[in-house]
């Protein structure tokens, strides 16, 4: 079983697709509870095959994965819904509901957990306004730009306050002030508690901020810092 101090916990983890080559292999890994985890590598190194894998959407091939103390070989298709209500996950094509409109796609989460109207809106709204978007959130993902539409993506994964923040390359299409202002955002909500996990290919921008590290490289895991 996982040390309660970690939230996940990876033994001897491997993940292969079906047809397809080794994405990695042997990976061990514990991320502290609490705790903010910069990942880096390459393109096509597995930053986005390793957190699809936390967020279930693929199960290890190989190995022991262990979430919240739970081994996730464990966890059945119709309890996934319920386990993802307990994560927050930036994906890097945005995965905005078209038909809602910016304001209405970070309440959202709220919404499904039964928080009241107003004060689904109100959170909401502090948060649009934090990455200066409170002018657009009547607009709908279709008049945003692509980097409008990121930074809503990321208030709607963070606004419920999960328990874990999974962000694939969240700063990879806005400028470098707003990627910082996002990166002080994420720094607030570890404050109250959320470990996150931000995978990027920005190794400057890990380094800068000074949190732990982990670089996927040769299929593999390597503690670069922390």
């Amino acid at each position: 079983m996982a040390r309660a101090s970690n939230i996940i916990s990876m033994r001897s983890v491997g993940l292969r697709f079906p047809d397809g080559p080794e994405v990695f292999f042997d990976l061990n890994w514990d991320v502290v509870r609490g705790s903010f985890v910069f990942l880096t590598g390459k393109s096509g190194s597995g930053k986005t095959s390793l957190l699809r894998m936390l967020y279930l959407a693929c199960k290890p091939t190989g190995g022991r994965l262990s979430v919240f103390d739970q081994d996730v070989a464990s966890i059945r298709a119709e309890d996934v819904p319920f386990f993802r209500r307990q994560v927050g996950f930036i994906f890097q094509n945005f995965c905005l509901l078209p038909h809602l409109s910016a304001l209405e796609n970070v309440m959202l989460p709220l919404c499904i957990r039964g928080v009241p109207e107003d004060t689904a809106h109100r959170k909401a709204m502090d948060l649009l306004d934090w990455v200066e978007l409170a002018d657009e959130s009547d607009r709908l993902p279709c008049a945003l730009s692509g980097g409008q539409q990121q930074r809503v993506a990321v208030v709607r994964a963070v606004v419920a306050q999960p328990k874990i923040l999974l962000a694939d390359e969240p700063t990879g299409n806005i400028d470098d002030r707003m990627a910082v202002k996002l990166l002080y955002l994420f720094e607030e909500i570890q404050k109250a508690g959320v470990t996150i996990i931000l995978a990027t290919h920005n190794r400057h921008l890990a380094q800068e901020f000074g949190h732990t590290e982990v670089l996927l490289q040769d299929k593999k895991a390597v503690l670069v810092r922390g």
